[in-house]
């Protein structure tokens, strides 16, 4: 009888530790996926403000173009 409460208790806590180890999994999935996010929206937004400054660069240019006529 001893035995068996034993294992239970063990079976127990082997269920605690699982329970545990999936919540790490899903704490570090969403860790790594708001890492990723965080650098996708910085990419973007670098990407945004150079599409700003050559739009600006085509604005002089065509200005440039138009005075050398």
């Amino acid at each position: 009888m001893t035995i068996i409460l034993s294992l239970l208790q063990d079976l127990n806590t082997l269920e605690k530790l699982n329970t545990l180890n999936h919540t790490n999994n899903l704490g570090t999935i969403i860790s790594i996926l708001s890492v990723v996010t965080v650098t996708l929206i910085a990419l973007l937004v670098i990407n945004l403000l150079k599409v700003y400054k050559l739009k600006k660069q085509l604005k002089v240019l065509k200005l440039k173009l138009e005075i050398n006529k």
